[in-house]
């Protein structure tokens, strides 16, 4: 006969719902009791039945919910800086989930993430939906094993937990194409340090490599402080004699025309994270997706009780889509102009 979940809880000494809580890892069943019940399953042999799982992971997902719970997006900007809200989906998704929406914003300082990771515990919250700042989500001070967690629009590879994020390498060569369907031969890239430290420098991911089969050289990319960006860019651009620039914010073109380099007319220029009223051409990023696929990825984690790091962290990357504006060539330039600096092709595999 086989093992059932009711033998391990009676060798256990604990009920069935205790022993089934505590085989997913709720973190609402003591550690004591956890392990005795694990070496009871070990013992005895158990071995969880995967249809009986997914039938109850239906009826959890279906049952009417009379207090709705809280997912919360945690966030690690500082104060003052810039940064987009969250897609306004979003809220709506976890509305129709069931969820309740939240947003926290935490500070460096381990003590206050602490205290806030122990307010969100005691306040009976489960998921957490990691998004982006300066500090990672998963070096935060947070007691990991009480949450279900997914990381979105941050780095694409987490220590702890799954990630959706951009596809920051297929962006990036995405409009590399672009602009050498529109004659540029000699693009650069600049990069900001809040973003470098952001992505893990997951930013650089592909400059070099969507070059690797060509035979030009690409220009050494540019990170930009505070202090003097303006004449650093200016120098930066005539020493790499540069016909086209890309940056993740659609801001650079100011500073491009504050320090004389006109656009289009002197440079192309791009933007890795575009809007479509933004007067610019680049990539619109797939956030609202992003978080979307990544609110649904923690649905079913808290749905199957999954809680805490993953031991195989895995990332969701999605694809942003280009988007044509006055600040580059149009495509019927590209022959024109490529006629005159000689074959573009060789520049990009």
């Amino acid at each position: 006969m086989p093992v059932l979940l009711r033998d391990v809880a009676a060798a256990a000494g604990v009920a069935v719902s205790t022993a089934s809580r505590a085989l997913r890892g709720d973190p609402r069943i003591s550690d004591p009791t956890r392990q005795r019940v694990a070496t009871s399953a070990a013992r005895l042999g158990y071995r969880p039945d995967p249809l009986l799982g997914a039938l109850a992971s239906y009826r959890e997902r279906n049952r009417p919910r009379v207090g709705r719970e809280t997912i919360v997006l945690v966030s690690t900007w500082p104060a003052g800086q810039v940064h987009r809200s969250p897609p306004r989906a979003l809220p709506e998704r976890c509305a129709a989930l069931g969820y309740r929406f939240e947003q926290l914003t935490l500070g460096p300082d381990p003590a206050g993430q602490r205290t806030a990771g122990a307010r969100l515990a005691a306040r009976g919250v489960r998921g957490l939906l990691l998004g982006t700042g300066l500090v990672q989500q998963d070096e935060l001070d947070l007691p990991w094993r009480e949450f279900a967690c997914i990381s979105v629009s941050g780095a694409p590879a987490m220590r702890l937990f799954p990630s959706v994020t951009s596809n920051y390498s297929q962006n990036l060569r995405q409009v590399l194409l672009q602009l050498r369907d529109r004659g540029y031969r000699r693009p650069g890239l600049v990069l900001d340090h809040w973003l470098m430290a952001a992505t893990r420098e997951a930013c650089l991911t592909g400059w070099g490599h969507a070059f690797a089969l060509g035979r030009a050289r690409p220009a050494p990319p540019l990170v930009l402080g505070d202090a003097g960006s303006g004449e650093r860019l200016a120098r930066w651009v005539a020493r790499e004699r540069l016909d086209a620039v890309i940056a993740f914010s659609a801001g650079l073109r100011r500073m491009l025309e504050g320090v004389g380099l006109a656009v289009p007319g002197r440079l192309g220029f791009a933007a890795l994270d575009a809007a479509p009223r933004a007067g610019v051409a680049g990539i619109l990023q797939p956030r609202e997706a992003c978080h979307l696929v990544a609110l649904d990825l923690l649905a079913a984690r808290l749905r199957q009780h999954d809680y805490g790091p993953v031991e195989h962290p895995y990332a969701i990357q999605l694809e942003g889509v280009w988007i044509d504006g006055p600040t580059v060539r149009g495509p019927a330039c590209a022959t024109d102009c490529t006629s005159r600096t000689g074959r573009l092709g060789a520049a990009l595999p």
